[in-house]
Formats: C-alpha cells, structure tokens, sequence
C-alpha cells in the first residue's frame, strides 16, 4: 500500500492527466471506506493537486478498510512533504528538501543510473518522450529519481506502442517493492545536503525550466539561479512550515534591449511606456515590438496617452503600495491576499526611474501567478506560481533583477520603490493607498509626486522627530534635488500640496526654514509657485499665496516678495510664467495679493513685482501683448491702475519695454493681436491712469528700439488694419487727445520719412486708402491735413512724387482719386497736393508696358 500511494502521490505531480485518471480507476476495485480517516488524509493530498481540476478522486472511495492502519502509516511518514510541496512538483519547480527519515530511507535502495541507459528503455512516442525529459531534469535528485523510474515502470503498460523494453519485464506490478527497484539501478545515488536549514540557498545545477536550461546551455552558463527559503520542513505534520519553492521561469526568446532606443513622434520610448504598452496586452506576445522599427511604427504606444506624459497630471494612481525595496514580498503579498478566484491586477512596479511592469492573477485554484516584465529585456517575460498568498513571504527582489542589473539600471541606491495600478483616480480619497516601512524623504518625495502624500493611508506626524530629521523629510527632495512640495506644484496634486503646507505649518521649525519648505526651491532655484503657475495648477497656486500672505506663517515683508515673485532657475518670476501661459485666473491672483494689505508691500515692491520682468528684461506686459491674451492684459492692467503709482511708475510699467526699449504696444501690432491693442491704447488714454499729454504721445508711438514709431512700421509693411486702428484710437474724441498730439503721431514726428510717404513709395495702396480717409475725416484743421497729406521728406520732397519716381502706379491712383474727391478740401488745397507740375509724364512699368499720366 505505501508503493500504491507513493505511487498516486507522483502521479498527481508529474504525470498527464489521462494517465493518471487510468491508473486511479484501477484501485476501485480495492473498495476504501470513503468516511474513514484514511480516505481523508488521501483526498487532501489530492486536493493539493487542484490545478488538475478533472482529476477523478472519487474512484479513491474504494480502496479496502484493511489497508488503512497502513494508509495512515505511510501519510504520517510523508508528513515532513506538506502539502504545498505535493502540488508544486513539476518539471518547472526546484526540489524541496525531504525528511531525514525519507533520504534514510531511499539512500539505502537508490542509484543513479545513466541518461542513455534510460532512454533505451523507452520508445519514442510523446507521453515515454515527456517522461524522459522529466527524469532527465530532475535526474540529480535521488528522491524524484526512484520515483520517476517507479512510474515508468508502472506506466509500461499505458504506452500505445507497447514498444518499450523496461529491465524486469517479469515484475509483478502490484508487487514492486523497494528491494526490487534496487536490482534496476546500479549506480551510486548522490549524497543529498541535509544542512539545508532556514535562511540557507540551494544552488540547482539548471535553471527551474526546460526553455531556461535550454538558454543556460546554449549561452554555456556555468551556473543557475539560485532560490533562497525560509524554512525547510520538518518530520510531523506541525513542524511543516515551509511552503514549496515558486516555479520561475523565463519565457522564451533571447534578450533584446530595445528600451530608450526608438524615437516616435519626437518622443523617446523609454521604460515607462514600453511597460504600459505591456500591461495592456490581452495575450503576452512580443510580435509588435520585435524591432525598433515595429515599436516606432505600434499604434498601441502611439495611441497609448502615457506616451505624452507617463502619469496624466492632476491624477492618482486608483491603488499606491509604497515600500521599503525588502517590503516587495510583502507589498505583492498583501495585493494577492485581496484577489478574488481568476482575477486579475496590473501594476507599475517602479524603482528610482525605472519602470517595469507586474501582473498578480488568482486563478481557480487559488495560486497565484505572477508576471514581471522588465523593458530592458524588451521581449520576455518572467513567470511565477506560487501555491497559495502565504508562499510570496519567500520573495526577494532578487527573484525580480540580478545584483548586475540593479548597478546597470540604478544610478544610485534606492531605498524605496512602489506598484502603482493602472487606472486612476481624480480624487485622492478615491484611492487606496498603502505604506510599508520606515519614513523616509525618498517616501516623502514618491507620495507627494503621484498625489499620495496626505491620504489617510500616507499620513505621518514629524512633531516627535528631531528638528534636522524633521527638515530632511518635510523638504523630501528627490534624486535630482526637487522638493517633494515643487514636484506635488508641478503634478497638479492639491491634497498632497494642503498636506505638505499643513506639516510645514504644524512642525517646531524656525521661520527661515519654513520659508524655505514653502519656497520649494529646486537645486537649480526653480520654486514651487513658479511651477505651479507654469502648469496652470489654480487651485495650487490659491493654496500657496494664501499661506504665504496670511497669518499662519507670519512670513515677515522680505519673506513674503521672495516667496510671491517665485522665481525661476534663470530669474523668471510666476508672474510672468502665468502671462506666458495665458492664465487669466492665475494673474489674477498674484496681482492680488501683490496688491493686497496684508502683504503691505511699498510701491517699489509692488511696481517691481507687478512688472514681472525676467533675468534679461521682458516684462510680463509684454509677452501679454505678444501672446494675445485678452483677459490677461484686463487683469494686469487693472491691477496697475488700482495701485496708488506715481506717473513715472505707471508710465514704465504701461510701456512694458524690453532691454533694447521695443514696447509691448509695438509687439501687439506686429503680432496682429488687434484687441490687445486697441485695450492697451484705450489704457493709456484713460482717466485711470491720468497721464499727461506728453507721456501719451510717448506711449501711443510705441517707438521701437531704433526709435521708429509704429505706425511708420505699419505703413512700410502695408499693415493697414493696424493703421486702421492706430488711427482711429488717435483722432478718437474719446482720447482727448489735442490736435497738435494727433498730428505728431500720424506724422510720425522724429523720424526721416513720414508714415504717408513710405506706404506710398512702397506701393501700399490699401494703406494708402486707409490712412487718407483717416485723415480727412480728423477733426485737423485744413493746414494740418494739407501737412498729413503732402507728407515731405526733410527735403521738401512730397510723397505723391516719391511714388511717381518709384513707379507705383496702382497707390498713384488712389491718392489722386480720394484728393480730387475729397468734399473737405478746398480747389487750391487739392492743387497744391496734385499739381506740383502743370504737366508731368512718366514712364511707368505695369504689366511691362508703358503708360503715363496726366496731371
């Protein structure tokens, strides 16, 4: 009866499932006691093979009563081989230890023999094939080695060839016994190592399957990985507290790295998204990134949005687990623990800046299989089963990457790494969000940049920690020295920046440290405002002016300008950031508390923040004016004129010169931003600001930096909607502007050419047309107009005979037939203007013919 169970117990493990319901049949004659304590100890063996869901264990009901004093004789000698064991057995596992009582018991009638000795034994057909290469794999290890050949020697009857010529042909097969398979095998069995004891590593001679050691002997590796335990089993059933080793193996295929090596759409394909690409496979195959060329052209990557940016902003990861690097078993354990039958997760499993990916699945039987993809081996995989949640406790990160990999993939040692879900959340609450091991300004950091930071799974108190501990986790600053407030700014993660602002707050830490927490600063001198107002974070930025101009902080005046002009590494203040960006609600709120009493900034302060101008001069006006923003230039210009600034200051800061004196008032005209315009000329103009009429003039030039008045650039390039509107904002009644004013700026007084004269020396008819009516219609008087119109040269000459000289034939017909009838001026006027000669004829060149006028 020991051989007969012996004999199931290997079956269940190592045999095809059609042999193995065969041969169980076959004892349903010897009638067992289905009620009896026998049969009970038998099926939980059998139910240990659950991944053999069709196994026919009810044909077990009927072994004899007789045989179950010996039925529990040999079940309580096989304790020391607990169940997980009996179920983990496969050519894909590493062996267990066995009892002394076992390895005394088999090193007495066990050899080795010799492979091709075996194989004479067998025919070629499949099943006598996958016996052979069972036995060959686990041919080092005497225990597995009788058993294999008892099976074969039980299973000659089950070959469909009837080929196979197994020594001992005469042997009864219920009568097998020890001494009998000793006859068949002749060579010495192996010493088995029985100082396999707790925290010990057994070296395997291959790796843990056939593709593996395969691989191993084609790259002629010298050795195989080796698996670490915890604890080996003992000789009752209570003292089997170790679980059996996890099948791991590699898929197939050879190592290809092709991470951070394609570029698609301008964008490097680096780890993260060649992971994403990974985990949102149905069915592990590597076909569509084969090559570099096949993952620059896969759809799936380009259409995946992570492409853009790995982690979508102002999102949380649904699921967070944070960990100490040897918390890892622990942290998949405790995702395996809350599966469900044939479920399913899919996980980031990052480390510094490496991103990898993990699926965890529960199948029926309840094992759990794990998958790991690593990008740098861009097209295997490896794959895990354990037999149940509590076998993941023997896990160790170097089951996942080598010691060589970790100093290749790792600039620097990490401490802490994490598994992220795929799906995300908008809300922090939403999520679920779990911490294992001691705090750290690495956790710190990881929490805060995936929005983690402040969840009730990731809150911590720092008030018992020492002042320098409480500095270096509050700053939490990360391998490339981003605090952990600048990268939750950058990320768009509110709660993490309300949970960070409220540790600073509630920590023992002086004010200049406090300060300095609330700055944000990156190494380069980044702030966290800034980076907020660069990513259009509004609710972020709400939260960081209103710490930083309330009473909380008690920031003192210097703190507070620091802290609200929130600079750039190259000087750049948020301010300006928020104008480039064109977030109106943004600049509103900086402009507001700029202004605000509770800042009580002087009105140097005040002008200087409110200029926004960078390291080389560009003031926030400007790129304004230049970006076309509307409701941005309304909020800066309310802002300005709400200010209690002399005119020198509101003259400066309506101006908004770069370095070189080109005005934001020129760049809204050359850019075409035709609204930005017209509201900085009704600006200037207005009552709020109450400039005199000389500083008007000035601005509504809007003199470039080689003083030439914009309307010149206008007329030169033939902008006539620009001199549309330059016009008719100065002739406006709603100005005020005195005649004299006007007339300068549509003279475009100070420089050589008049505005007229070019657009009619270039050809500009349009222009022409335009500014000629603009002038008729003008409240100027006559001289004045007759003045616009002749539009001299400092020489005297007029600009209708400039356009004769140059040829222009088509803008010569304009300004004759709008002066010849214009009802404003007079005949004498319209003489002057027409007839500088009684007669004049010149050749012009249109459509390569000749033609002349007649004046």
């Amino acid at each position: 009866m020991k051989n007969i169970l012996l004999f199931i117990t290997i079956l269940l493990s190592s045999s095809s499932m059609a042999c193995l319901n065969c041969i169980i049949e076959q004892f349903a004659e010897l009638k067992i006691d289905k009620d009896s304590g026998a049969f009970s100890q038998l099926l939980t063996i059998v139910d240990c093979n659950c991944h053999y869901p069709s196994l026919n264990a009810q044909a077990l009901c009927s072994i004899p009563e007789e045989t179950r004093s010996e039925l529990d004789e040999l079940i309580t000698d096989n304790a020391a081989m607990p169940k997980a064991y009996l179920s983990q057995i496969s050519p894909l596992s590493p062996i267990s230890p066995i009892s002394p009582q076992m390895e005394y018991q088999f090193k007495k009638h066990i050899e080795a023999i010799d492979d091709q000795e075996l194989r004479s034994w067998l025919c070629n057909c499949n099943g006598c094939e996958q016996i052979a290469n069972k036995l060959f794999l686990l041919k080092d290890y005497s225990y597995f080695h009788y058993i294999l050949c008892h099976t074969i020697i039980k299973l000659r009857h089950q070959c469909p060839t009837n080929n196979c010529v197994i020594p001992c042909d005469s042997l009864d097969e219920n009568a097998a016994t020890l001494p009998t398979i000793k006859n068949i095998i002749t060579k010495k069995i192996k010493k088995l190592i029985r100082d396999n004891r707790p925290g010990t590593v057994i070296k395997y001679l291959y790796p843990f399957s056939r593709i593996g050691r395969n691989m191993a002997e084609n790259q002629e590796l010298e050795s195989s990985p080796t698996i670490h335990y915890e604890l080996c089993s003992g000789n009752k059933v209570s003292d089997s507290l170790s679980d059996a080793f996890a099948v791991l193996y590699m898929s197939k295929g050879e190592r290809y790295n092709f991470n951070c090596n394609v570029i698609s759409d301008n964008k490097l394909i680096d780890c993260l998204h060649l992971s994403y690409w990974w985990l949102s496979l149905e069915e592990l195959k590597y076909e569509a990134i084969s090559s570099k060329e096949r993952i620059a052209k896969c759809q799936d990557i380009h259409s995946a949005s992570r492409l853009q940016k790995p982690f979508v902003q102002n999102e949380c990861p649904s699921e967070g687990i944070y960990f100490e690097l040897n918390k890892l078993p622990e942290a998949i354990w405790s995702i395996a623990t809350m599966l469900t039958q044939e479920q399913e997760q899919r996980y980031f499993l990052c480390v510094g800046e490496h991103g990898m990916g993990l699926r965890i699945k529960k199948n029926k039987a309840n094992n759990i299989i794990i998958c790991y993809y690593d990008p740098n081996d861009t097209l295997r995989h490896k794959k895990m089963i354990f037999h149940t949640a509590d076998d993941l406790k023997s896990l160790r990160c170097d089951d996942f990457w080598s010691a060589t990999d970790w100093e290749v993939y790792f600039e620097r040692s990490y401490t802490v790494g994490f598994l992220h879900s795929v799906e995300t959340k908008n809300l922090q609450k939403d999520c679920r969000v779990v911490c294992m091991g001691n705090l750290s300004a690495e956790l710190i950091s990881l929490l805060s940049e995936y929005g983690h930071y402040g969840h009730s799974g990731a809150s911590f108190d720092f008030e018992d920690l020492g002042k320098s501990t409480q500095k270096e986790f509050l700053s939490g600053k990360n391998a490339h020295g981003e605090p952990a407030l600048c990268v939750a700014c950058k990320n768009g993660h509110l709660e993490s920046v309300k949970a960070l602002i409220k540790a600073a707050h509630n920590s023992n830490l002086e004010p200049d440290v406090k300060k300095n927490l609330l700055a944000g600063k990156t190494l380069p001198g980044t702030s966290a405002l800034y980076m907020a107002c660069k990513n259009g974070c509004y609710e972020i930025v709400k939260e960081l002016v209103s710490a930083i101009c309330g009473s909380d902080f008690n920031f003192d005046i210097a703190a507070k300008e620091e802290l609200l002009a929130g600079k750039s590494e190259v000087g750049s203040p948020a301010l300006y950031i928020a104008c480039a960006k064109g977030r109106h609600d943004i600049i509103a709120t900086l402009c507001s508390a700029i202004c605000s009493s509770d800042c009580n900034f002087d009105m140097a302060v005040k002008a200087e923040l409110l200029a926004g101008k960078t390291a080389n001069g560009v003031p926030a006006l400007y790129i304004v004016c230049q970006n076309g923003g509307t409701e941005d230039i309304k909020e800066l210009l309310s802002a300005m004129c709400s200010s209690n600034f002399n005119m020198a200051v509101k003259a400066e800061l309506l101006a908004g010169k770069l370095a070189n004196g080109t005005p934001a008032l020129y760049i809204a005209c050359e850019e075409r931003c035709y609204d930005i315009a017209s509201i900085l000329l009704s600006a200037i103009c207005s009552s709020d600001f109450n400039l005199d009429m000389a500083v008007k003039a000035e601005l509504l030039a809007g003199k470039t930096a080689n003083r030439c008045p914009m309307l010149y650039v206008a007329c030169e390039n033939g902008r006539d909607d620009i001199v549309k509107i330059l016009l008719e904002k100065v002739c406006s009644s709603n100005f005020k502007l005195n005649l004299a004013v006007q007339e300068e700026l549509m003279a475009g007084k100070g420089f050589a050419l008049p505005p007229l004269n070019v657009a009619l020396r270039n050809g500009r008819s349009e222009t022409v047309e335009v500014f000629l009516n603009a002038v008729l219609s003008s409240y100027l008087d006559l001289a004045a107009k007759e003045r616009l119109l002749a539009a001299k040269t400092e020489c005297g000459i007029p600009a209708l005979k400039t356009a004769i000289d140059f040829g222009v034939i088509q803008a010569v017909y304009v300004f004759i037939d709008i002066v010849k009838n214009s009802n404003d001026l007079p005949e004498d006027v319209k003489d002057r203007l027409l007839n500088p000669y009684k007669l004049l004829c010149k050749p012009f060149h249109s459509n390569s013919k000749k033609s002349c006028i007649l004046l």
